[in-house]
């Protein structure tokens, strides 16, 4: 597998934050200054390991700061597309820990208080599903083994293990990464009587794989990168402190290339065109610092499932921050 040496990161319950630290925060923010030393647009350190599930199809854990902490795996599986096809080819499950409850509430999974972390972990499955989901992402026609007939499905599953702040994008990291290094088995076509494409063969062959087929190539698959509006300035990875104390916050889904692939607001205030344009432009440069490091790590990851004997590689992943 492709690692990294960071630690793996503390318990950590999400903060309540008082009135007069609320203050404080928001007057920080206003002169250019966070509670952890980071400019308004810094990434805390951000550790992403790939290839941890022997039985998925492609996998990877994403740990940001001290304590957000997410782990995704892409599996397939073959389905009907001829008898009750299923409404898309790709779908994203986004899952919570009762760690993640603990972090979020201070309460287990089903107790009074937990609605809210539920509410957040409902909005953060609609934006990845918008991502990475349906046709967004992958082209769909490829997917087809024999076409009318048979396809693969694949499932993106999220599970949210801790929470200190941007859970969301710790999950996009996690899920742009399983997605880039999962790899999908190859097929045989077998002819029918009338000598037409009916039937197939799986080969489990690991060096016939081949990759997810993106809409464009790997570059297009983008990258969520959450803004969070502290008064009248903003935030790129907000803390859980920071997401306390924001108006609105802002999701930008961005390609390697800069392309914008969606936006998405978790309620709050309005936005104004001006500062939809500013926000737009932070997480272009905030995501043109995670794709060289990301990629560091499905290269590597690459060369890990090419080799006869698996290795050891102390130093793989990446560190990306302040």
């Amino acid at each position: 597998r492709s690692r990294t040496d960071a630690s793996p990161p503390r318990r950590h319950r999400r903060a309540m934050i008082s009135p007069g630290e609320a203050t404080h925060l928001r007057r920080g923010v206003a002169q250019g200054r966070r509670n952890d030393g980071r400019s308004l647009g810094g990434f805390r350190p951000l550790s992403v390991d790939a290839g941890l599930l022997p039985l998925c199809h492609g996998s990877a854990r994403a740990c940001l700061g001290d304590g957000t902490d997410c782990m995704a795996s892409v599996k397939v599986e073959v389905v009907r597309t001829d008898k009750d096809p299923p409404e898309t080819l790709v779908e994203v499950h986004v899952e919570a820990s009762p760690i993640f409850f603990l972090s979020a509430t201070g309460a287990p999974a089903g107790h009074l208080g937990t609605d809210a972390a539920t509410a957040r972990l409902a909005a953060m499955g609609e934006v990845l599903q918008a991502v990475y989901g349906g046709a967004n992402a992958v082209d769909v026609e490829k997917l087809e083994i024999v076409p009318g007939k048979f396809a693969w499905m694949v499932y993106v599953d999220v599970l949210l293990m801790r929470d200190s702040g941007n859970a969301l994008d710790a999950a996009a990291a996690a899920v742009y990464t399983a997605m880039q290094v999962a790899r999908i088995p190859a097929t045989m076509p077998v002819l029918g009587e009338r000598e037409e494409i009916d039937d197939f063969d799986i080969v489990h062959r690991t060096e016939d794989a081949v990759p997810l087929p993106f809409k464009l190539d790997a570059d297009s698959l983008p990258l969520c990168i959450t803004l969070a509006r502290i008064g009248e300035r903003f935030v790129v990875d907000p803390t859980d402190e920071e997401e306390r104390c924001a108006l609105t916050q802002l999701v930008v889904a961005v390609s390697q290339g800069g392309d914008v692939r969606g936006i998405h607001k978790l309620g709050g205030e309005p936005l104004a065109v001006d500062a939809l344009l500013e926000f737009v432009d932070a997480a272009k440069a905030a995501a043109s610092g995670l794709f060289p490091c990301l990629k560091h790590v499905v290269v590597a990851a690459a060369e890990d499932t090419a080799r006869d004997e698996p290795v050891l590689r102390p130093n793989l992943g990446l560190q990306f921050g302040r």
